[in-house]
């Protein structure tokens, strides 16, 4: 269970006033305890919308966060643990200490530990504490439509997150991964790269750039993300 003092020193350490941080990390421990009641009882989030609230903020410039919706766990993935928590190193199975960390692909372990990104419990859990934190909006790794490997499964969570930021009051943003399409031109799943750019194109402006800003929507905008130019 995740404990509000761990949210309060690591809010410490940013320079955020104790009033702040505290108010957070109490906020922060009620949303956990939340949504393990739901889990426990094998429940989801109910379908209806929010009512959403604006949160105070002192700094009125915009914030946004960069989320990569492509993690999964076994329950989740067929069996085995998604490959971005192993990188084909590391065993989340394996018990590193004493407190039930596991060994992941990462500098840091989340409080929660290895989680699905699709998940209702876990997605609802991280989109609150964003906001409560004083997040504007996100900005979500997209892989395109290319039906290969851990693409659809990205999408699909992609799209759970954006029905979430909807719900939750949040912006969101694309952060296009058009590297994905040359790597499946070189393994020859794909042979017109313009071609799969511009699906992905038409996808993002049929199914995320229509979407209203008025103030109960979030604001779609596009951000390209470019590794490699020769793409387009």
């Amino acid at each position: 269970m995740l404990k509000p003092e761990k949210f309060y020193t690591s809010l410490r350490k940013v320079g955020t006033d104790n009033s702040s941080a505290l108010n957070f990390a109490t906020m922060a421990f009620k949303i956990s305890v939340l949504l393990a009641l739901l889990l426990c009882m094998g429940s989801t989030l109910p379908s209806e919308k929010f009512t959403i609230k604006k949160v105070a903020k002192n700094f009125n410039g915009k914030v946004y966060v960069h989320i990569m919706p492509w993690f999964e766990t076994k329950e989740t993935n067929g069996g085995t643990w998604g490959i971005h928590w192993t990188m084909a190193t590391q065993n989340p199975d394996v018990i590193v200490d004493g407190n039930g960390k596991r060994q992941i692909a990462a500098h840091y372990s989340p409080e929660i530990g290895p989680y699905a990104s699709g998940r209702d419990d876990v997605l609802y859990y991280q989109l609150l504490l964003m906001k409560y934190a004083g997040v504007d909006g996100i900005f979500i790794d997209w892989p395109g439509t290319v039906n290969v490997w851990d693409y659809p499964q990205d999408l699909r969570n992609s799209e759970v997150i954006i029905r979430g930021t909807e719900r939750v009051g949040l912006d969101f943003a694309i952060v296009y991964e058009d590297h994905n399409i040359g790597m499946t031109y070189d393994a020859g799943f794909i042979t017109d790269k313009i071609a799969a750019a511009h699906g992905d194109m038409n996808y993002m402006q049929n199914n995320y750039f229509n979407k209203s800003k008025s103030r109960n929507q979030p604001t779609a905008e596009l951000c390209l993300h470019l590794y490699r130019l020769s793409v387009f």
